[in-house]
């Protein structure tokens, strides 16, 4: 059983690794999920963040899904620099999911007024 998790995590890893280089993704959608998991014996809340883009000929893509310890501004701008360094580029439009919750702890530069022209990498935080 060991061997084909570590099979599994091989893939998953590239999968999660991999270069964001076939074009720019100019809508992208971000969203988190609280969930509960089970580590050393105990049960713990963790937040899933997920990105997902319109590549060039215009498919949904999901560009990166991570899981942190809260959704806090500290997760949100790790793994959006992440994507970045990933290649993620050509980015327009920044939506979160709709939800209840107006008050998510964005980084400044996912916050940028529409039609500013302002692209939403731009500030010191994810560059």
């Amino acid at each position: 059983m060991s061997r084909v998790c570590a099979e599994l995590d091989e893939l998953v890893a590239a999968w999660r690794d991999r270069p964001l280089d076939a074009g720019a993704y100019a809508f992208v959608w971000v969203d988190a999920l609280a969930v509960r998991v089970r580590e050393h014996g105990r049960v713990q809340s963790v937040c899933a963040l997920v990105a997902t883009g319109v590549n060039a000929d215009g498919h949904r893509e999901i560009l990166g899904l991570d899981v942190g310890s809260a959704e806090s501004g500290a997760s949100w701008t790790a793994f959006l620099r992440g994507l970045v360094a990933r290649g993620l580029h050509g980015v327009k439009l920044v939506s979160p999911t709709p939800t209840k919750a107006s008050s998510r702890p964005w980084p400044q530069c996912w916050t940028v007024p529409a039609g500013s022209g302002a692209a939403p990498t731009s500030c010191a935080t994810c560059s």
